[in-house]
């Protein structure tokens, strides 16, 4: 209960970011990281360890299927291809190499969480560990990896904004000025126009709104990007980057 609540709770609380939730669809963690990235309306992405012609455990068909309505199910796996135990660790570089920052919730001394956790540190990417109590075998995981500086104590939702300087980056983008003297082409001048001064745009909201297709779309706003018209924040989104 202590780790689902937890879990709940950054979850929620990153929301306002728009972060993509990547988890491997096990039982626990896994199953609530998924279903609260659903009830928060972010998109979330399902690395399994088997072919895409089944879903392992079967009691996450429906989740699966959720899934797949706002995110995706990712695997190296052909399809036929077993959940047997050795794929588990190997599908756990996939999550760690996609992943900007890899939270483990709770892990004891053994266990796939640690192997996430180890790739990811060896990715330089960042690892947040939740503390948990000394004499809980469930925690001790997690505490080791902050005993052993392999990842940042994780004690609110904000520590993982800070880190990764999502504050900063919305701060920074927060009240431009949309005036402006560069050529833009009819397409750019589209995308210009569908933002607000102080919303930024999920990439998905934009590829919604325009009638180009998605490789039109990303060859705009790359363009954008490069003449400082915009520019990309976490979470695939995108605000107005005209300086005062």
């Amino acid at each position: 209960s202590y780790g689902k609540g937890v879990c709940e709770e950054i979850i929620a609380a990153l929301s306002k970011f728009y972060v993509t939730i990547v988890s491997g669809l096990a039982y626990g963690i896994d199953t609530i990281a998924h279903q609260s990235a659903l009830k928060n309306n972010l998109p979330t992405i399902a690395i399994l360890a088997h072919g895409l012609d089944s879903i392992y455990p079967h009691s996450n068909k429906a989740l699966s299927e959720q899934i797949i309505s706002c995110g995706g199910l990712l695997t190296e796996f052909s399809l036929g291809t077993p959940p047997d135990k050795p794929n588990f660790p190997k599908r756990n570089r996939i999550t760690a190499g996609i992943c900007d920052a890899l939270i483990v919730i709770e892990t004891g001394v053994k266990g796939g969480s640690l192997i996430s956790a180890s790739i990811a540190h060896s990715y330089h990417k960042e690892v947040f560990a939740v503390p948990g109590r000394i004499n809980d075998s469930k925690n001790e995981g997690c505490n080791q990896l902050i005993k052993e500086n392999k990842a940042i104590i994780l004690t609110s939702p904000e520590d993982i904004a800070k880190e990764l300087g999502w504050d900063e980056a919305i701060k920074k983008n927060n009240s431009p000025q949309l005036s402006f003297n560069f050529e833009l082409n009819d397409n750019e001048k589209c995308i210009i126009n569908l933002f607000d001064k102080q919303t930024p745009l999920h990439i998905d909201s934009i590829l919604n709104k325009m009638i180009m297709n998605p490789g039109q779309v990303h060859h705009c706003l790359l363009n954008l990007e490069m003449k400082n018209l915009i520019k990309a924040l976490p979470g695939n989104q995108y605000c107005i980057a005209v300086a005062n």
